[in-house]
């Protein structure tokens, strides 16, 4: 009968040995190959994410060339009513300078609303001379649009009113969903003929004149 292989212990000891060195390395090697994939795609989305933030900063420098910094808003109101009032005051009269200045200029839009809005974080963030651009083009047509329509005429405002609570975005307060309710002889209509209603430490502008004409 064969004798059993006998190896002495500190030979068996030694072989262990460099087998676990050599198993120890190659484990290392591959958590850190591992780790280091997994990073690739945090690097990835880091280098997206300031690009963006590159891009957004340098939009938002293009729509300030030129534009004094300012605090608050100018022109606007005390109250949504009274602010409501001066609208169709303006449509009845066909006033487009009062119209003009009741809405958010360039500059209060580059330096009051735009850095708090929505339009600086995701899912919804564009460049901030790209939204003025849309938002000035939607204006323009929305108010030449009502002035065309109502323009010259009493309308016989009854009153009017906005969605319950405002979407807040830093200091500023957006009424959504105004509509105004007329009663021109004896019949009544309900017309949104703007868009959201900014209000920022208490005054009141409109946002936008998009409307549903």
């Amino acid at each position: 009968m064969p004798r059993p292989l006998r190896l002495p212990i500190a030979l068996l000891l030694a072989v262990l040995a460099v087998a676990c060195a050599a198993d120890g390395p190659r484990s290392g090697a591959a958590e850190a190959r591992a780790a280091g994939a997994a990073a690739v795609p945090r690097a990835a989305d880091s280098a997206g994410r300031d690009a963006m933030d590159a891009r957004l900063d340098s939009a938002l420098r293009r729509l300030r060339r030129d534009l004094p910094p300012v605090a608050r808003l100018a022109d606007g109101e005390r109250s949504r009513d009274a602010l409501v009032r001066r609208f169709v005051r303006a449509i009845e009269r066909a006033d487009t300078a009062d119209l003009r200045r009741m809405m958010v200029t360039r500059a209060e839009f580059a330096y009051l609303y735009y850095p708090g809005s929505a339009y600086t974080r995701p899912p919804t963030r564009q460049d901030a001379d790209l939204v003025w651009f849309l938002h000035l083009r939607e204006s323009e047509k929305g108010v030449s649009r009502a002035l065309a329509r109502y323009g010259a005429a009493p309308l016989a405002l009854a009153g009017h009113d906005c969605d319950p609570a405002p979407i807040v975005e830093g200091d500023n307060r957006l009424w959504h969903g105004c509509r105004l309710t007329f009663a021109p002889r004896g019949d009544t209509l309900r017309l949104r003929l703007f868009g959201p209603i900014l209000e920022r430490d208490g005054v009141f502008k409109l946002h936008s004149f998009r409307n549903d004409l």
